[in-house]
């Protein structure tokens, strides 16, 4: 209902606000458009009157450098002659004749001693490359002052030659920047190709990044970043001279504000606002009336339908009619199936009740049997029938077991592994003597079986003590049988079934040898399995078999058991 009533109110507004929108868009970005291009349009004009400065220096240079008496450097004609150049233009602090070697030969003003410019980076570039180099601000050797040097090559063609320069007063070059009457915002910096500075006049803009300056170096006429605390910085640059030194101009971005016209005020700020508020006043009824009672009764259906009937709906005599009626439903609905819930639950526990009875009456059953067997041994002389005997009661000893594990298990229908099998090792070592001990190990977390795998599991395990207490050869470990279990890759088993060092001849000669391995494989395909031989071992076969169903969860315990490490059991 909410936003039904919103989206009608907003198609019917949306003309004019989309009008509206549009003109101011389009008046902030003429602005926004306005401002960018103003500051290439400034960096060109300081550049033309500063590359008026170096232009004539280059000029100056280019005129000096053919003069015969100071390409000669014959005194006092050089000095002379540089003397009467410099004394041209009040820009200018010295020029000098230089060797290739970098010294001082004759300058236009006296010199203080020996003076060497090989340590400097216009004059290297100069005679490396053969053009005009312009050196960075520096204090003048010769004037004390400020200055910005620089020189070419007297003869590119005859590097011998040496070079000769010319310094440049810094105080000329920021008066002419001053009368620029730049705001505090601004930035100003001259640099040269290589991105060295020439001259600075830093102010809140701050100087460029230096992926900024690389990019204006290459060519880009305008760049936007952040600047020093965090304001946006826009930097445009212009080359002085051609392949050049570039002025490098720098501006804080003053925010512009969205222009917001009196008919957009007037004409659909008052609707809006009107809108919103009966927009608001609906929003909260709707959500004070329904939309709350909704979100909690559904929350009581997700949580039914999730097994937790014991939650109910609350506080709902404060509802509407209707939404009263369907919290008492759910609540009525949730009292039947928790009270079903209770009379499954009591069959089921009488169910587990009656199928353990019988299990302790069929294992009771059993003991008879077993306690017969056992008088019967010991009436006997004959160490044959004495052994068949054993045998037999062993067996049954297997079926006892599994029935007394079954209903000694806290779910009848999940016999723990490892358990089961440790206390069937005992009984057997307890019925052939201490001596006879074997060992199975279980190295998985959690195994459980099913009455139906854990009776042919029993016979199983016998038959392998069988065979092994009958044709063992070895002494020690060599001659004890193991049954490893562990799990497989596909969710199953792998019963590694040894039956120790046996004596082949004495298998192959008995009847009960070839009797216990087909009993084996009838165990195996009852329980599902398939046997495998060992080819490195032909005393031991490897038994797989199939993935069982999850152990079913006792009633008042958790889905999901807490984990158990199997111990193996030894006798």
């Amino acid at each position: 209902m909410r936003s039904r009533l919103l989206l009608v109110v907003a198609l019917a507004m949306l003309p004019i606000l989309i009008f509206t929108l549009i003109t101011a868009s389009q008046e902030y970005m003429r602005q926004r458009a306005a401002l960018a291009q103003s500051l290439p349009t400034d960096a060109a004009l300081l550049s033309r009157a500063a590359g008026r400065v170096f232009g004539i220096a280059h000029e100056i240079l280019l005129i000096t450098r053919v003069q015969e008496a100071i390409r000669s450097a014959e005194e006092p004609g050089c000095s002379e002659g540089l003397r009467a150049i410099a004394s041209l233009h009040s820009v200018i602090g010295n020029m000098a004749r230089l060797s290739a070697e970098g010294d001082v030969i004759c300058s236009a003003r006296p010199l203080p001693g020996p003076i060497n410019a090989s340590d400097q980076g216009w004059f290297r570039r100069a005679m490396e490359s053969g053009e005009f180099a312009v050196g960075s601000l520096r204090q003048g050797r010769v004037t004390g002052l400020p200055v910005i040097i620089m020189g070419m090559p007297v003869d590119p063609d005859e590097p011998g030659l040496g070079a000769v320069s010319i310094s440049i007063l810094a105080d000329s070059m920021g008066a002419l920047f001053r009368a620029a009457d730049l705001p505090p915002s601004y930035s100003l910096f001259i640099f040269d190709a290589r991105g060295d500075a020439i001259f600075s006049a830093p102010g809140e803009a701050g100087s460029p990044p230096p992926d900024v300056l690389s990019a204006l170096l290459s060519g880009r006429e305008s760049l936007k970043t952040e600047g020093p605390e965090g304001r946006t910085v826009r930097f445009a640059a212009a080359e002085l001279i051609t392949d050049g030194p570039i002025a490098v101009l720098g501006r804080v971005e003053a925010p512009l504000r969205l222009p917001l016209t009196l008919t957009f005020l007037a004409g659909v700020g008052l609707p809006l606002l009107l809108s919103a508020a009966g927009l608001l006043a609906l929003w909260i009824g709707v959500e004070r009336m329904s939309l709350r009672w909704i979100r909690h009764l559904r929350a009581v259906a997700i949580a039914h339908r999730r097994g937790m009937v014991a939650v109910r709906a609350r506080d709902y005599e404060k509802a509407p009619l209707e939404f009263q009626d369907l919290a008492e439903t759910l609540n009525s609905m949730a009292d039947s199936i928790e009270r079903r819930q209770t009379s499954l639950q009591e069959a089921i526990d009488l169910r587990e009740t009656l199928l353990r009875e019988v299990h302790h009456r069929v294992k009771n059953n059993l003991q008879v049997i077993i306690s017969l067997f056992n008088l019967q041994a010991r009436s006997t002389t004959s160490e044959a029938e004495t052994h068949h005997l054993r045998n037999l009661q062993a067996h049954v000893e297997g079926l006892a077991i599994a029935h007394h594990a079954a209903y000694a298990a806290p779910n009848i229908r999940n016999i723990l592994l490892q358990d089961f099998l440790s206390e069937l090792l005992a009984h057997l070592g307890q019925l052939f003597g201490q001596d006879a001990a074997r060992t199975i190990g279980c190295d998985i977390e959690e195994v459980h079986l099913s009455i139906d795998q854990a009776v042919p599991l029993a016979q199983l395990v016998v038959e392998a003590y069988a065979m092994n207490r009958l044709y063992r050869t070895g002494e020690g470990d060599a001659g004890r049988a193991s049954i490893t279990c562990r799990g497989a890759g596909d969710g199953g088993l792998r019963l590694v079934i040894d039956f120790g060092k046996l004596d082949p001849a004495a298998v192959k000669a008995g009847g009960r040898g070839v009797l216990s391995r087909s009993l084996i494989g009838g165990f195996a395909r009852q329980l599902g399995g398939r046997i495998e031989p060992d080819q490195e071992n032909r005393d031991r076969i490897i038994l797989h078999l199939p993935p069982s169903d999850p152990p079913v969860p006792v009633a008042g315990e958790a889905a999901d058991p807490p984990e158990r490490v199997g111990q193996p059991a030894v006798l």
